[in-house]
């Protein structure tokens, strides 16, 4: 579960009756539970900041193994009904490796900070303070991806028209990343319940919830990180 993101469920269960699948009313209460917190868990991964709701959740198919997780559809939106691959991690004479265990649909919505544009900026503009605006609302027909702050579009242009009240996303702007390529940034790890921290040069540009690679000058050795403020990393272990 991403760290600040307050997270609500609500799940409608139908049955459903997928082939030779058993009806959904005859599946365990815990594998829906799960199924439910997966999805949950899969939407506020990749929105970051925000809290989420589903409805309507239909399971089909789906074997009752531990470690279910959900996986959007590439088309998914929040505000509409998502189709979720259920994965799950299994292990077997060849060693680990995960499997498709079912799908599922739902309706998402997503009640995140995010920014709108106050009048039509048009396509190649130079942003000004006022063309922008940040409101924490609920967001409908954008991509489930982490939406960018006010101070990550300040500076940048319109790669396209934006209309008055749209929803701006990354790909609708240019946008400031929080961290440069050859910048020094603080790196953090935790190893067995302490945090470590380092210095570490990025390799890559990332704006904030991106994953880069970033290297230790000395050694040259070659990690990967998330990051998660202006110069600051958490290492992916």
């Amino acid at each position: 579960m991403m760290k600040n993101a307050s997270v609500f469920v609500a799940l409608v269960l139908a049955a459903v009756v997928d082939g030779a699948a058993p009806p959904l009313a005859a599946a365990p209460s815990a594998l829906r539970d799960r199924v439910g917190a997966a999805i949950v868990e899969a939407v506020a991964h990749r929105m970051g900041d925000a809290r989420v709701i589903v409805e309507q959740v239909e399971i089909f198919n789906v074997s009752d193994v531990p470690g279910i997780e959900a996986v959007p559809g590439p088309e998914a939106r929040a505000g509409e009904v998502v189709q979720f691959s259920l994965l799950a991690p299994v292990s077997s004479a060849l060693g680990a490796r995960v499997v498709n265990v079912g799908r599922a649909t739902a309706l998402v919505h997503v009640d995140a900070p995010h920014v709108r544009a106050t009048r039509l900026v048009p396509r190649g503009k130079a942003i000004e303070a006022d063309d922008l605006t940040e409101v924490d609302s609920d967001v409908r027909g954008v991509p489930l991806r982490r939406l960018p702050t006010l101070a990550e579009l300040g500076g940048g242009r319109a790669l396209r028209n934006l209309a008055p009240g749209e929803i701006v996303t990354g790909v609708a702007m240019t946008t400031t990343p929080a961290v440069h390529s050859g910048q020094v940034v603080r790196a953090t790890v935790t190893i067995d319940g302490v945090q470590v921290s380092a210095m570490l040069v990025a390799a890559q540009n990332g704006e904030l919830g991106a994953t880069i690679r970033v290297f230790n000058r000395d050694s040259h050795r070659e990690l990967r990180a998330k990051v998660v403020a202006d110069g600051v990393v958490e290492v992916i272990p």
